[in-house]
């Protein structure tokens, strides 16, 4: 059958997610993805219609109370629509590299733990420990530099 991989597997081995999933920790790692990403959508879809009923009650109760003047803080607020949605590509950007990180220390442990009899009988656990904490120590930057960016946005 055509569509069989090497491993007379059905599947396009062409699929990125697949490739991905290759590695040890790859299969983790999209499961990870995959479950931030139905969180993050069921919050934007519960904002989408909370936000919009929260604002129209506000606005309309303010608007009672202090007259036009809330027009000019509806318009402020609309202005930061646009700088949350790029501050959003943002976090994006920062997750996807983030998550090349983890998959670099991923990748690298378990090669440290599948080859840890040559490793110690060579003496290069040193240098195999030194390269996993140089590659979790990237993506611990990584993480606080997103997680920077989310705080800003909050505070935004």
């Amino acid at each position: 059958d055509k569509d069989r991989d090497k491993d007379g597997k059905k599947g396009d081995s062409k699929d990125p997610r697949r490739r991905a999933a290759e590695g040890a920790g790859g299969v983790l790692n999209l499961m990870t993805s995959d479950a931030a990403n139905i969180e993050a959508l069921t919050l934007q879809l519960h904002t989408v219609w909370d936000g919009l009923l929260q604002i129209a009650i506000y606005v309309t109760l303010l608007y009672r109370y202090l007259g036009p003047s809330v027009l000019y803080g509806v318009a402020v607020l609309l202005t930061t629509v646009p700088l949350n949605a790029a501050t959003l590509r943002v976090v994006n950007r920062l997750n996807a590299r983030e998550m090349e990180s983890r998959d670099d220390r991923m990748r690298k442990t378990t090669e440290s733990i599948g080859s840890m009899d040559v490793l110690k009988a060579a003496a290069w656990d040193g240098y195999f420990l030194r390269d996993v904490r140089g590659h979790r120590d990237e993506e611990l930057r990584r993480h606080a530099r997103r997680g920077s960016v989310r705080a800003l946005n909050q505070a935004v």
